[in-house]
């Protein structure tokens, strides 16, 4: 905790690596590799109370962050995440890291979405259409909180989706021409909001689609954001750490 609050004081990014002898802090060096993970907390990974999880949620995590693509050698890919790298208190303390929510985000080298909902479903074997529609549907793309989570990474970072076996890349799924999709990793989140509301129609055409589905998305007048904002929600203390 000492090292951690250290960190955060510095104006610095802490960030997390799990081994056999237990959860060890650092931190981020410029120019280095590594997770941010986004989640909803009433999904089982917040805790009001304190900075800690079950040792079976730990170690999903690390094995999770280390199946996605590495950005350098590292055996284990350092991680972040708020349960851990938001102090509860002293108050002080927790509102300086709050202050700096969004640096993560913005410096990692990628974003994983983990939700309940999407863990128990396969990422394999069904088409870039049904990806996006349980994606759309799942917990995590309604609130209000994780939207600028999933919007702030920015090419060459991606943003990870966690299914049971595998996590998807969503935007590496689609096979539409970059007129009708837009191409940046930040531009997932977007588009999973908007897709259901009436900026976002999904039609039919022969031979411009997903892979092997005749559909494609056309935004409308381009994206209205703030009606696709109206469908967002913050729903309780729990769900919300800057509470």
């Amino acid at each position: 905790q000492s090292k951690l609050a250290s960190i955060i004081w510095s104006g610095k990014t802490p960030i997390l690596k799990f081994a056999q002898d237990g959860l060890s802090v650092q931190e981020h060096v410029p120019g280095s590799g590594f997770v941010a993970i986004s989640h909803v907390w009433a999904d089982g990974m917040g805790n009001p109370k304190a900075n800690s999880l079950p040792l079976c949620i730990v170690r999903k995590l690390q094995y999770l962050v280390n199946g996605l693509p590495k950005t350098d050698s590292t055996a284990d890919t350092p991680f972040w995440i708020d349960t851990f790298c938001v102090p509860r208190s002293p108050r002080e303390l927790k509102m300086k890291a709050l202050q700096r929510l969004k640096e993560p985000y913005e410096e990692a080298g990628s974003a994983l979405v983990i939700e309940s909902y999407l863990s128990r479903h396969s990422g394999s074997g069904v088409s870039p259409f049904e990806l996006l529609a349980r994606i759309a549907s799942c917990s995590w793309s309604p609130r209000l909180w994780t939207f600028q989570e999933g919007r702030l990474p920015t090419e060459p970072a991606r943003v990870w989706f966690a299914f049971r076996n595998r996590s998807v890349d969503l935007l590496h799924e689609l096979n539409v021409p970059y007129s009708h999709f837009p191409t940046l990793a930040s531009h997932t989140v977007h588009l999973g909001l908007l897709f259901g509301h009436k900026q976002t129609q999904m039609i039919g055409s022969p031979g411009i689609g997903f892979t092997g589905n005749q559909y494609f998305i056309i935004l409308e007048g381009g994206p209205d954001l703030g009606d696709a904002l109206a469908y967002t929600k913050s729903e309780t203390d729990i769900d919300e750490q800057g509470s």
